[in-house]
């Protein structure tokens, strides 16, 4: 410490006899282990894959989770609810249904991936001890589609967020654009 903030510190404690100052606020950051971030990552993309076993999304991308110091921790991940049928050069789409088909399987698949949201945002609450509980915990998943795809009912993205005591105690807050 430097000389002249000793001698603050000095004329604090002379002018206020019998009170110490107040400590000065914290300013390191929670120590996040990336170790713990990517097994959450990892995990998640495993409860993705199994989101409904007869119909499953495919996975468009690897989860990515990344700390934001005074917000909490973000998981981003790109996903089509199920494999959709697409032209293919070397041959027939396969079929598997006609557009309205596809968007009806779709949204079949929309309670499973909001639960599998929510239990991992609970696992993240769990495993991110150092996370303090104020800070947040975001899960964003991006559902892409096919041009001319028939998205009726269907969001672009779901995002689900809770600091960290909420989503301990199952409390999230759902929005879907």
């Amino acid at each position: 410490m430097k000389p002249a903030g000793i001698l603050a510190i000095l004329a604090l404690c002379l002018a206020c006899p019998g009170q110490a100052p107040a400590p000065a606020a914290s300013t390191e950051k929670p120590r996040l282990n990336r170790d713990e971030i990517a097994n959450i990552e990892s995990g998640f993309e495993g409860a993705l894959r199994r989101v409904n076993d007869n119909d499953p999304p495919a996975l468009l991308g690897a989860c990515s989770g990344v700390y934001l110091s005074g917000y909490g921790v973000v998981f981003t991940v790109a996903l089509d609810l199920i494999t959709t049928p697409h032209p293919s050069p070397f041959g027939p789409a396969p079929q598997r249904g006609s557009p309205e088909i596809v968007n009806k399987r779709k949204l079949a698949n929309l309670p499973f991936l909001r639960q599998s949201m929510r239990d991992m945002l609970m696992g993240a609450a769990k495993g991110l001890t150092a996370l303090p509980a104020n800070e947040k915990i975001a899960v964003a998943v991006r559902l892409l589609y096919l041009p001319g795809e028939d998205k009726s009912g269907l969001p672009d993205q779901i995002v689900m967020t809770a600091d960290r005591a909420s989503a301990l105690a199952g409390n999230f807050q759902p929005e879907e654009q």
